[in-house]
């Protein structure tokens, strides 16, 4: 099989609900974050000869939402595209099939990366509605946050969890703070500056440019172990220790790297193996813990031969349960913060989590990244900084 490589990788900010962003559709930011991307690559729009994305709350977008990316970030027609949606881990696994389509020479330039608008996602009317009162479902809920098997939303799935594994509301909480202040810090370091790209936006005042994650703000740490619990009465998941509703998109470029190397370009990773697992839909929360293995096994490595872990906070209890059955070492584990305190665009987070793998390791470091989705599942990456 044909060794693949990572050309670039980027993200736009992560806006908050409603705010900075929520001008902007989830394609529109799509376009930004795979513009940024090829830009970085030291390749053309005309090399990408395929793109995957993922997106999970596709209603009212329009048709074929990979697409509308591709064209719009100055792809040529001819360039295919396909949309995934494996709900979170939606872009995790387009960057998955962009591997797998290198590897069997299929291609040799292929884009991947994920998009989400949270706050565009729209209502859902009854189509057969024809007289009386009529009751609208939120689509984010809906398609996003529900368990359809047992009815619950995933919170409540993340409340059993924590009770079955012993996950107490401080562990959770202080893991929440933990993320805000890496993410602060990171921040102030100046961590992100060569992973995210700027969002332009057009307004009646002029152009306004978003160019940081507006989540990691939106504390106050003496509030955060006295909130309630969001799911269940006296529930030790609670607004602050989990993820938020958020805006973004992110992008990557991978190719062969026989391709690399005919163009003078050093790529900033390669891809060693990747990995998905299922299990019980309820047990999603512990799904990166069957993954990883799988992942490993196949790069034929082990927990130690990883310098970083980048593991999608979609609760807190999430990160923590799967520290938990892997023995991961939290240091290594989300070291500029994670989904709880930068946000959790679903659709983009498991191609996010890559991007910030790869910025975040040093060169010759193995990094590995995986996130849990609905329905009870994982998938996961292992990748080399070069």
């Amino acid at each position: 099989m044909q060794e693949v490589v990572i050309l670039s990788a980027v993200r736009t900010p992560v806006g908050s609900f409603l705010k900075s962003l929520s001008k902007l559709s989830a394609t529109e930011l799509g376009t930004t974050a795979l513009r940024g991307a090829i830009s970085k690559s030291g390749l053309s729009p005309n090399d990408i000869e395929e793109v995957f994305m993922g997106n999970v709350l596709s209603s009212g977008l329009g048709q074929s939402p990979a697409r509308q990316v591709t064209i719009g970030a100055g792809c040529p027609i001819s360039t295919e595209s396909t949309t995934v949606n494996k709900v979170c881990a939606s872009g995790m696994k387009a960057a998955i099939f962009a591997v797998q389509s290198l590897q069997l020479g299929y291609r040799n330039v292929v884009a991947a990366g994920g998009m989400e608008s949270m706050s565009n996602s729209p209502f859902l009317s009854p189509r057969n509605a024809s007289y009386g009162h009529q009751t609208l479902m939120d689509s984010i809920i809906k398609d996003g946050l529900w368990d359809v098997y047992n009815d619950v939303h995933m919170g409540t799935c993340a409340e059993e969890t924590a009770k079955e594994y012993g996950i107490s509301r401080k562990d959770q909480d202080d893991h929440a703070i933990k993320s805000y202040k890496r993410a602060a810090e990171a921040w102030k370091l100046g961590k992100f500056k060569n992973e995210v790209v700027p969002v332009s936006i057009k307004s009646k005042k002029g152009e306004i440019v978003v160019e940081e994650d507006e989540e990691y703000k939106n504390i106050i740490f003496d509030k955060v172990s006295k909130l309630s619990g969001a799911f269940e009465k006296n529930g030790t998941v609670t607004a602050a220790n989990s993820s938020t509703l958020n805006d973004g998109a992110s992008g990557l470029v991978f190719s062969s790297l026989e391709f690399a190397q005919s163009r003078g370009i050093n790529p900033l990773a390669r891809v060693i193996s990747y990995a998905d697992a299922a299990c019980e839909p309820k047990k999603f929360t512990i799904a990166p813990s069957l993954a990883i293995p799988k992942a490993l096994k196949a790069a034929g490595m082990n927990l130690d031969d990883v310098s970083l872990f980048e593991i999608n906070e979609a609760f807190s209890v999430v990160v923590r349960v799967n520290e938990k059955i892997l023995g991961i070492d939290p240091e290594k584990n989300n070291v500029n913060g994670g989904g709880v305190a930068l946000g959790h665009p679903i659709g983009s987070s498991g191609s996010r989590i890559l991007v910030s793998l790869v910025h975040a390791l040093k060169k010759g470091e193995i990094g590995v990244g995986a996130i849990c989705n609905g329905g009870g599942a994982a998938s996961a990456m292992v990748i080399e900084k070069l």
